[in-house]
């Protein structure tokens, strides 16, 4: 009766919700390790909140109630590890409810950790160390990473610390009719203090549970503590068998959902669905369907709409002709997912809006017979995001209309991220399989710009297979273009993307590395590496065909002027006039400069930076001024506009094959200009070959000649077993990578890099202008004569180098050569500190990972940070771009287009696999409470 009264009063009590983290543990090796390998787990009791047994008292006939401790969790086992590091897969996070009104329970409860081994082959875990914990010291937790020490017991009563039958009967969570407290007798060990028994640490994380924390332990539960991947997105937009506004009397949507996770489709048309008329191919009986009578009606021949017909109007949208469902995928979209990528306002600088219109003249993947071909769906990653359209069956030209899956706003986090994306071919029994891919930069666009992209697909690095053509919508808003132009100085971040399938990984690894992993060290990466070379030599021509202009005075400047003309109104309107004038100025600036080095040599390096400047800022006039506007780049004076937020809004209107015939002409005289040099150099060697032919028969050595030894049994194999393949793809990749950033950086298609090479050229030149050089050098060389070769060396030899590498004074003949104490380094504080730092830092990445493993899915793939395609993706010629402004806050137009205001569109947000947090690591969102239950 008393018992029910002190469970009601603390039941009664408030109650503390504290989150606890078993991170890791060291298992100190002199000590209590002995040098054996273990398998580690946690088990952990609660001392005061147990369950009440019933024992016989051995002095009377009476039985005593007698409190057992309660047992309120236990990791899983990590194996083979001295060191072993917990996570949420192996159930590292556990909550402690504490009363905070008992103030009994909280001076004496505690918590008690004990470490055991996990024998796989015997029958007894044996124990290891514990450590307990103050309840009222969890109350003041804040999360900090804290270190207890594990009590050893030395006595008889070791062996009570076993548990009999390894995971055999427990009652209570103890051991039913064994001793629970152990050598440490209760005494609580604070971090950072070992006792003389103590066989390692244990690292801990506690504090009060949050609310988000509450929720993840109750789902976890109650899921049974399984691995259930909780998407970034929900499954209608994940899974690439969505139909979201299909209708079907037979199946609800929680079916359809569950049928377009496990990869079932009921959604697809069959081509035998209906009984074909003898000698009648199916688009007939579409168009007898439809309604059409006669052949000669083709331009009235109508075609089923695919994915699914407009649910708003289904009637008039189930078949349409060729030209309406063309001009229907040009509307603006109807649905729109938005995905939430920021925790803050701060960590978003833009939108991304990307809407997939159509491909075309895709390649036939299916078995072609009655209609069956290529099922395409379309999958982009963009940062740590994937998503993916609705899948249109037996199209090799499919159109997306504006009420499918087909419009995505991601939030930019880096002003240099990449688009990746492809269209694949989908199959419900083996994997997607791709059939191209484009990947995009976004610094190649112009912000309040609506841009209507083609572009050709490829599947293999050369760019020489076309497997069809893709167009897109795009548009990029900055919410300040400063703030996105200083973001591109700092280095992108790492972004990551999982998935729970197989097949899904298969797709994102094409989506990131192309149909052939050049990471892989193969016979085809090889060779590949060799031709890209052989492109970068071919390169070469045209630096030295800019040279030998340079030298030679060759060159003209072309002049842009204005010639007035007054109308009749009196105002005077300008004609543009353009002079071609002789004028080397290249030429005449170097002369300049090398005269006035030779006449200052002090002037030297302030010279070499203002050459550097320049020949980027002549690289980037060259390429800003291209005719065609999908090659150009972000021009020198746009850039300082921006950077000091006196950017004006810039109308852009590109029309469809603008500058294309001038841009075809540039690169034909590119070409023969490389033809030119190319000759040259060719023509000049069969001549130096020849002279120096001509020279060796002359010499009278020529024909002395020492006797060939020519053994016929003698092989010269190639010896496989070195392996040299690896280390040539290795030598070759790095080469190849430097040379595609190096190209990047030259034709400013990395803008933000070949800016800031442009202008720290002009500061250190100017720094070396202004500034004394000599005496700066001077005094460098000093100072450095100075530090390293004074005599106070040897006073770094006798405290720091000494104890590490001992010599006498005097060598003698018999010197006594002594191996270099390396221990004294491992045992000094230095290294400690720099194994603890790396410890944690192994904790946190361990951690991470297996978060994003138990939330996203098993298979994880890194998104690049840097386009190093051997070829960039360069929109087709008749590609288009108008300009985008906002009118009366909600009425979005633009010339040629119209966006619908989101009055009238559905928006369906979304967060992506961003993860934030120390102890339990969660989605940031900003979706409300009603967008989250939807």
């Amino acid at each position: 009766m008393a018992m029910s009264k002190k469970e009601n009063n603390n039941s009664n009590c408030c109650k503390v919700p504290i989150l606890v983290e078993i991170v890791s543990a060291q298992l100190d090796m002199e000590g209590g390790g002995g040098g054996r390998v273990y398998n580690t787990f946690c088990v952990v009791k609660d001392l005061v909140n147990g369950e009440v047994t019933c024992e016989p008292d051995s002095l009377s006939t009476a039985s005593s109630l007698r409190i057992s401790p309660k047992q309120i969790h236990q990791t899983k086992v990590v194996k083979r590890s001295n060191n072993p590091i917990w996570t949420v897969l192996t159930e590292s996070l556990f909550i402690v409810e504490i009363p905070s009104d008992d103030e009994r329970n909280l001076s004496e409860g505690k918590i008690q950790i004990d470490l055991y081994h996990k024998d796989l082959l015997k029958l007894n875990d044996k124990w290891l160390g514990s450590v307990f914990l103050r309840k009222r010291l969890l109350l003041q937790g804040d999360g900090t990473r804290t270190e207890f020490a594990l009590g050893s017991k030395t006595d008889k009563g070791s062996n009570d610390h076993q548990i009999a039958g390894g995971s055999g009967k427990r009652h209570g969570g103890g051991i039913r009719g064994k001793k629970l407290l152990g050598a440490v007798g209760g005494v609580f060990l604070h971090h950072n203090q070992k006792s003389e028994n103590s066989v390692g640490v244990i690292a801990l994380r506690y504090r009060k549970a949050e609310s988000h924390e509450l929720i993840f332990m109750q789902k976890r539960e109650s899921s049974g503590n399984a691995l259930v991947p909780f998407f970034a997105f929900p499954p209608k937009v994940f899974t690439v068998k969505s139909n979201i506004f299909a209708k079907s009397s037979d199946t609800t949507d929680k079916e359809r959902v569950k049928d377009d996770l496990l990869g079932i489709s009921k959604h697809k048309p069959n081509p035998l669905s209906a009984i074909l008329p003898v000698g009648r191919g199916i688009k007939q009986v579409q168009n007898i369907r439809a309604g059409v009578v006669g052949h000669h009606k083709a331009q009235g021949l109508k075609y089923e709409v695919k994915p699914y017909p407009d649910p708003e109007n289904p009637r008039n949208t189930s078949w349409l002709t060729k030209d309406e469902i063309c001009h229907l995928a040009l509307e603006p979209s109807r649905k729109w997912i938005q995905i939430d990528g920021a925790s803050s306002s701060h960590t978003t600088i833009g939108t991304l809006n990307v809407e997939i219109i159509q491909c075309r003249h895709l390649p036939n993947l299916d078995s072609g017979a009655l209609g069956d071909v290529t099922d395409s769906f379309v999958g982009m990653i963009f940062e740590n995001t994937m998503v993916q359209t609705d899948v249109i069956y037996d199209e090799l030209s499919p159109r997306f209309m504006p009420w499918c899956q087909r419009a995505f706003a991601f939030s930019i986090q880096h002003p240099a991220s990449l688009l990746f994306i492809g269209v694949f071919d989908s199959d419900n029994i083996g994997d997607h399989i791709p059939i191209g891919r484009v990947v995009l930069d976004l610094s190649s666009f112009k912000c309040n710009t609506t841009y209507l992209l083609r572009y050709k697909l490829f599947s293999n690095p050369k760019m020489q297979d076309k497997r069809g053509e893709i167009t897109l919508r795009l548009r990029v808003d900055w919410l300040s273009e400063r703030t996105a132009m200083m973001k591109t100085f700092s280095a992108p971040p790492h972004f990551r993307v999982n998935v729970p399938h197989h097949k899904d990984f298969r797709m994102i690894r094409y989506l990131c590395k192309g149909q052939l992993d050049m990471e892989q060290a193969t016979v085809a990466t090889v060779k590949e590496y060799a031709h890209e070379l052989l492109d970068y030599v071919n390169a070469c021509y045209t630096f030295v065909d800019v040279v030998a202009r340079t030298l030679l005075w060759r060159g003209r400047m072309q002049l842009t002027l204005r010639k007035s003309k007054s109308l009749k109104d009196g105002t005077a309107q300008g004609k543009p006039v353009k002079l071609d004038l002789w004028f080397p100025y290249k030429s005449a600036f170097v002369f300049l400069s090398v005269m006035c080095a030779i006449e200052n040599p002090h002037l030297i390096p302030a010279l070499l930076f203002y050459m550097i400047a320049l020949i980027m800022w002549a690289t980037s006039y060259n390429y800003s001024n291209h005719p065609s506007p999908w090659k150009r780049c972000e021009s020198v004076p746009s850039i300082f506009k921006k950077l000091i937020n006196r950017q004006d809004f810039v109308h852009i209107d590109v029309v469809p094959y603008e500058g294309y015939e001038a841009s075809l002409s540039r690169d034909e005289l590119e070409k023969a200009r490389r033809e030119r040099v190319q000759k040259l150099l060719f023509a000049l060697k069969s001549v130096a070959a020849r002279v120096s032919k001509e020279k060796k028969k002359g010499d009278p050595y020529y024909y002395l000649v020492a006797t060939e030894d020519k053994n016929p049994f003698k092989l010269n194999l190639f010896n496989f077993l070195d392996s040299p393949l690896q280390s040539i793809h290795l030598i070759l990749k790095n080469l190849c990578s430097n040379l595609r950033i190096l190209r990047s950086i030259i034709t400013w298609k990395a803008y933000h890099y070949s800016f800031a090479i442009m202008v720290y050229s002009i500061l250190i030149g100017t720094a070396f202008v202004l500034l004394p050089v000599n005496k700066l050098i001077q005094w460098v060389c000093r100072i450095v004569a100075l530090v390293i070769l004074g005599p106070w060396m040897k006073l770094v030899d006798i405290f720091y180098i000494m104890p590490y590498f001992p010599a006498p004074d005097r060598e003698t003949d018999t010197l006594e050569v002594k191996e270099p104490n390396v221990e004294a380094f491992f045992e000094s504080s230095t290294f400690k500190m720099l194994t603890k730092r790396v410890r944690i830092a192994q904790e946190e990445a361990l951690k991470l990972k297996d978060m994003r493993e138990y939330l996203f899915g098993r298979y994880m793939e890194a998104v690049p940070t840097f386009d190093e395609s051997r070829y960039p993706n360069i929109p087709e010629p008749s590609s288009s771009a108008h300009t985008y402004r906002e009118r009366d806050g909600s009425h979005c137009t633009k010339f040629g287009y119209e966006y619908l205001p989101k009055s009238e569109t559905k928006w369906v947000k979304i967060h992506d696999q961003k993860l934030e947090g120390d102890m339990l690591p969660h989605i940031v969102s900003t979706l409300t409470e009603k967008q989250k239950a939807s």
